[in-house]
């Protein structure tokens, strides 16, 4: 997985998106940034991490495969049931797939 400069059209529509879940606040971007933004319920937080993908339709198995770099970060939040990770990826032509990651892996 290539690091360039954010997904900044991608991250504005998956903030909207994450608007109707609960109160979002955006991570400011750097190279060391774990998260996108994060999404705080009352029940727990979800951090987001958003990325562009070209095969959108690709099986879980194989965006898990692209993505363990992104993947490995995410996990070095501490593992709590007040905290989940999700990773949502998105077309160029504005398809979203969202993911949670659980200890076994993705899960659409």
């Amino acid at each position: 997985m290539k690091r360039g400069r954010p997904a900044t059209k991608g991250i504005d529509d998956a903030i909207v998106i994450a608007l109707r879940r609960g109160c979002v606040m955006r991570v400011t971007y750097s190279s060391q940034s774990v998260c996108d933004f994060f999404i705080r319920m009352v029940t727990w937080v979800i951090f987001v991490r958003v990325i562009r993908f070209e095969k959108i339709t690709a099986p879980v198995h194989e965006i898990e495969h692209e993505c363990r770099g992104i993947l490995a970060e995410l996990r070095l939040f501490p593992p709590s049931h007040q905290i989940q990770l999700e990773l949502w990826i998105y077309s160029r032509h504005g398809t979203y797939r969202f993911f949670r990651l659980t200890e076994a892996g993705l899960k659409e």
